[in-house]
C-alpha cells in the first residue's frame, strides 16, 4: 500500500514539473494570457471589386466554411473576418483575383491549444454578380463549401477535405467538385461540358443534374441518382449501392455494369448502337438504375 502511495505521489510530482516546464517554454516563445481572448479580436471586413476587372477568382483557405452566392449588386464581394495576426492576403494579379489566408502560428498553436479555446472566425462569403464572366476556384480543407444560385460562363472548381460540398441551382461550362470523407449534394446543377465529382467514404446525392460528361466517383458511399442526364455517364463506388434514374431510354446507351454479391438490374454488357454511354461499377452493393423520359 505504501509503495502504491509513493508511486502516485511521484507521478503527480512529475506531472506538475512537466506542466511548469511547458508553461515556461510557452512564455519564452511569446505566449501571454491575452491569446485566450484573441478570438474576440476578429473584425468583419469586405473586399469589393468590379465584375469586369477579373476573369478568374482563386480562393485558398483552411478550416473554414465557404459560401458562394449571388451578389446583391454588380460587384464582386468577399466578406470575411480576420485580425492583425490571422488575416487574408488579397492580391490582384492581372485578370486574377487571389484570396489566401495567412496564419502566423506559434509552435504551441500547432498542438491544439487555440482549437481548445475556439478562436475560429466566421465563414467566408464570396458574392458573385450576374455580370461576372470568369472562372471560380475555391480551395479549403476541413470546411464545407456551399454554392447557391450561381451561373458562370466559365469553369467552377470546389475542393475541400473532411467535409461536404453542397451545390444548388449552379451552372458552368465545366464543374469539378472534390472532397474526401464528406458528402457531395447536387440539385439543379448544369454544365455545358463536364460534371466531375470525387469523394471517398461518403455518398454522392444528385437531383436533376445535366452535362455532356458526368462522372461520379466515390468509395464506401451510396451514389443516388435522380433524373441525371448526359451523353456519357460514369458511376463508380465500392461497398455501397448505385440507385436512381437516368434520363433517356436504355437503347440510347452502350452499357457496361458490374457488381458483386448483390443485385444488378442493368445488363453487364449492352450495345444496340446507342450514341451514349453508361458505366456503373460497385462491389458488395446493388445497382438499381431506371430510365425515365
Amino acid at each position: 500500500m505504501k509503495t502504491k502511495t509513493t508511486v502516485f505521489i511521484i507521478s503527480i510530482g512529475l506531472l506538475i514539473i512537466g506542466f511548469v516546464i511547458c508553461l515556461g517554454a510557452m512564455i519564452a516563445a511569446g505566449f501571454d494570457d491575452g491569446m485566450l481572448n484573441e478570438g474576440s479580436g476578429y473584425e468583419q471586413r469586405e473586399y469589393v471589386a468590379s465584375a469586369d476587372a477579373f476573369k478568374s477568382i482563386k480562393f485558398d483557405d483552411s478550416n473554414k466554411g465557404i459560401n458562394v452566392v449571388p451578389s446583391k449588386d454588380d460587384k464582386i464581394r468577399i466578406t470575411y473576418s480576420d485580425n492583425d495576426k490571422n488575416h487574408y492576403v488579397i492580391s490582384e494579379m492581372g485578370e486574377t483575383l487571389s484570396i489566401e489566408y495567412s496564419w502566423k502560428k506559434r509552435w504551441y498553436e500547432y498542438i491544439g491549444i487555440t482549437w481548445y479555446f475556439n478562436f475560429e472566425s466566421d465563414d467566408v462569403t464570396i458574392s458573385i454578380p450576374d455580370a461576372y464572366a470568369g472562372n471560380i476556384d475555391v480551395l479549403t480543407s476541413n470546411g464545407r463549401i456551399e454554392l447557391h444560385d450561381i451561373a458562370l460562363p466559365g469553369e467552377l472548381r470546389a475542393d475541400t477535405s473532411n467535409s461536404r460540398i453542397i451545390a444548388d441551382n449552379v451552372k458552368g461550362t465545366d464543374i469539378h467538385f472534390i472532397t474526401s470523407n464528406g458528402t457531395v449534394e447536387m440539385r439543379d446543377v448544369i454544365s455545358e461540358n463536364v460534371i466531375d465529382v470525387k469523394t471517398s467514404n461518403s455518398k454522392i446525392e444528385t437531383d436533376n443534374i445535366q452535362g455532356k460528361d458526368i462522372r461520379l466517383d466515390t468509395s464506401n458511399g451510396h451514389i443516388s441518382l435522380d433524373r441525371v442526364k448526359a451523353d456519357s455517364l460514369y458511376f463508380d463506388t465500392s461497398n455501397s449501392r448505385i440507385t436512381g434514374t437516368v434520363v433517356g431510354r436504355m437503347t440510347d446507351f452502350k452499357i457496361t455494369s458490374h457488381t458483386s454479391n448483390a443485385h444488378n438490374n442493368l445488363p453487364e454488357n449492352f450495345d444496340e448502337n446507342g450514341s451514349k454511354t453508361l458505366f456503373a461499377d460497385t462491389s458488395n452493393g446493388s445497382i438499381e438504375v431506371d430510365f425515365v423520359e
